[in-house]
């Protein structure tokens, strides 16, 4: 193996099945960096890839898009359905995601992006 150029040796970690990516991130972080401290001159680590930074950025992203939506389809309600039923749905629309947020966490259903996807479906299907 190849890294800049030079002969590497790589090592590739994995998640067991269930595992918290964001925490793993954090984890190996702090290992590298003791490691780091204790190698002798001439060796480095670095790190090729780190998919804990890109789960992370995903769900930053899809938060950020989940909640424009929100708002834009609270805006839209409030002045295309008249004042009533603008200000029902305004109001109904965040306590079912309360709800549902809720009943996620009962029921074990963690946040992937299939499962935040059909709730967005399912809202967009109440508003219609």
């Amino acid at each position: 193996m190849y890294y800049n150029g030079k002969p590497a040796v790589g090592i590739a970690l994995s998640m067991e099945d269930g595992g918290d990516n964001i925490r793993l991130g954090q984890n190996l972080a702090k290992e590298i960096k003791k490691i780091q401290a204790e190698l002798p001159l001439g060796l480095e680590l670095n790190q090729v890839a780190n998919q804990p930074e890109v789960v992370k950025n995903s769900i930053s992203e899809f938060s950020e898009s989940l909640y424009e939506a929100i708002l834009i389809v609270l805006v839209v309600s409030l002045f295309s359905l008249g004042r009533r039923s603008g200000y029902v749905i305004s109001c109904c629309i965040p306590l079912i995601l309360l709800g549902s947020f809720c009943g996620m966490y009962i029921l074990g259903i963690d946040l992937h992006k299939v499962s935040l996807g059909a709730l967005v479906v399912s809202l967009g299907m109440l508003v219609d």
